[in-house]
């Protein structure tokens, strides 16, 4: 160890028997990483004790944001908050290392960095907790740090989806009992949007783009939601035992009735059938050899709502296309079309699994320039008044 690198151990020893009169319960000292950029960023880390032996915490790379965070921790130390090594109670820690080692065994680099990142603040904070003591009203007072931030609502929504899937993933492993996270509210949009129907122009773009980037799972996909009105989460479960064929290049989907939110039957609780296009029948035809889901990830894994969103946000921008549309927005297309071509919306709810009187106001909009629309070959058998001459 050189001569620069000692002293600044020394300093950082120096700081923590400074704020912790002498009892050394956790060592704060900086550390250097070197980033993909070549530079250097220093990081405050501590070993805390924790059941079975220390853990390494990151404090982050503010100096005093990570001393305030220390001396929190010896406060709970002194009050017997913390666990001792023969403790075998779960921590809040231990349920957010238990969540991030399956995401970096299950999901993608990119979602357990995610996930890493947003749990972060509220790991240094509850970490040292026991989980069973964390009540909802910790987890409306971590929503109010992130108002009080300044952080956008959808922001504030991500750390709390986090949160809340560290509980859940606990409960079901049988960790802790019940989620205290459960009932928190969203943060609701300061401008909350209402989704429209994908134009022709804009469906061509990005199957366009799919097809150039040669993604074109995600192209299939954008196919099918567009000509059956599936929502993403009934495709990424979506298997063989769903896709009926005919001898005419044809078939229908059967969405079974099932308790799981992640589809929806129709309102009388009867298996909801969907009629195959040409080009859904040819694309799913060869699929019917895979094990498990039709659709998968990059990886592997599920095509889910976050894997399809992404991969659609980077092809919508290589598409050069609004932000405002998404994966969901085709199936909004399916049912202008489907109106267009003289449906019902009574004969839609069987299909999509919204009540007729639902789409009706969704869509009252575009049903008003359809019918505008209707009327201009009407207006056409009308002298035009106006531009007679006197």
């Amino acid at each position: 160890m050189g001569k620069a690198k000692r002293d600044e151990r020394k300093t950082a020893k120096a700081v923590a028997y400074a704020y912790f009169g002498g009892k050394r319960l956790v060592g704060l000292y900086p550390r250097k990483r070197k980033l993909a950029t070549g530079k250097n960023r220093t990081y405050y880390q501590a070993r805390i004790p924790y059941a079975g032996g220390r853990k390494l915490v990151s404090f982050g790379t503010d100096r005093d944001e990570a001393t305030q965070q220390f001396m929190e921790l010896d406060r709970a130390f002194k009050n017997g908050e913390v666990k001792s090594r023969d403790d075998t109670r779960n921590t809040v820690q231990d349920l957010i290392d238990v969540l991030l080692d399956h995401t970096k065994s299950e999901k993608s680099t990119a979602t357990y960095d995610q996930y890493r990142f947003l749990v972060k603040g509220f790991a240094a904070r509850y970490g040292h907790r026991y989980a069973d003591d964390v009540r909802p009203a910790d987890i409306a007072k971590e929503k109010r740090i992130y108002q009080e931030e300044g952080k956008s609502p959808e922001t504030i929504n991500h750390h709390l989806k986090v949160i809340n899937r560290v509980f859940n993933y606990a409960v079901k492993l049988e960790l802790i009992e019940t989620n205290p996270a459960k009932n928190i509210e969203k943060v609701a949009k300061d401008t909350p949007k209402k989704g429209r129907p994908v134009t022709d122009a804009e469906m061509k773009a990005m199957i366009e783009a799919c097809e150039k980037a040669g993604e074109m799972e995600l192209r299939d996909a954008v196919i099918v939601l567009e000509q059956t009105g599936l929502r993403i989460g009934e495709l990424a479960q979506m298997t063989a035992e769903w896709a009926h064929f005919d001898g005419e290049g044809g078939g229908f989907i059967v969405i079974p009735p099932s308790a799981d939110k992640t589809w929806r039957t129709r309102k009388d609780k009867q298996p909801r059938r969907i009629s195959m296009s040409p080009d859904v029948a040819e694309i799913l035809r060869p699929r019917q050899s895979r094990g498990g889901a039709l659709f998968q990830g990059s990886r592997g894994g599920p095509f889910d709502k976050d894997a399809a969103g992404k991969l659609w946000n980077r092809m919508r921008s290589e598409a050069k296309l609004p932000k405002d549309i998404t994966l969901h927005c085709l199936r909004h297309r399916f049912i202008i079309k489907a109106r267009k071509a003289g449906m019902t919306y009574e004969q839609l709810e069987p299909i999509t699994g919204n009540s007729a009187e639902v789409m009706r106001r969704y869509y009252s909009e575009w049903d008003e320039q359809d019918i505008s629309d209707m009327m201009q070959p009407v207006f056409a058998q009308f002298n035009r008044w106006g531009d007679r001459q006197d």
